[in-house]
């Protein structure tokens, strides 16, 4: 059977609300027998460097120390990583850039940032943006996600031509010994299992 995924990407800023996402992308890249690509996105202001370069420096050795324990985790994962940070003014554009140059089939993103109405609207809109912009699947994992040990679940819009959600959710699911459930999602209807 072909792998189901060949080039994994973690988005991640290795906060307790990316867990899911890494524990997930871990666990996807231990099934699939292949390297995750690790991505840690830096929000970068160039005029505000120069002015306080400082902050700069922090922020790079924090994500230094960040990648260390994601080095870390995937070593107890028994997964290889191959980590990259990326500074911009946009996160998603870090995010997908990166994805378009490594030829990542998925990306791996966390669903929510953190607490606070600010916080969530802005993170919440990165997240958008990725999902809209990625040349590729995008599987935004909440907080406490773990690899599928029941079922596979596959939602699609019969509006839609685009069915490869629905065909990666079965090689997954075949791939893992899962049943698959798929859900038809259309504005105003019922949505019940296929």
């Amino acid at each position: 059977m072909a792998e189901v995924f060949s080039h994994l990407l973690l988005a991640t800023e290795h906060t307790a609300q990316d867990s899911g996402a890494e524990a997930l992308a871990f666990a996807l890249a231990q099934h699939c027998g292949v390297p995750l690509m690790v991505l840690l996105p830096l929000h970068s202001n160039p005029e505000y460097e120069v002015m306080a370069p400082q902050l700069a420096m922090r922020a790079e050795a924090e994500a230094a120390h960040r990648l260390r324990e994601l080095h870390t985790l995937a070593a107890q994962a028994g997964v290889a990583i191959a980590p990259q940070v990326r500074r911009g003014p946009e996160l998603f554009e870090e995010i997908v850039d990166e994805a378009r140059e490594r030829d990542a089939d998925l990306i791996v993103i966390r669903r929510r940032g953190r607490r606070g109405l600010m916080a969530n609207l802005l993170l919440g809109e990165m997240v958008r943006n990725v999902v809209s912009h990625a040349p590729c699947s995008v599987l935004v994992a909440p907080r406490g996600a773990r690899m599928w040990t029941q079922r596979v679940l596959a939602a699609f819009d019969p509006a839609s031509q685009e069915m490869s959600p629905v065909h990666i959710a079965a090689a997954i699911a075949a791939r893992c010994g899962l049943p698959l459930s798929v859900v038809c999602v259309a504005p105003g209807a019922d949505a019940r299992p296929a």
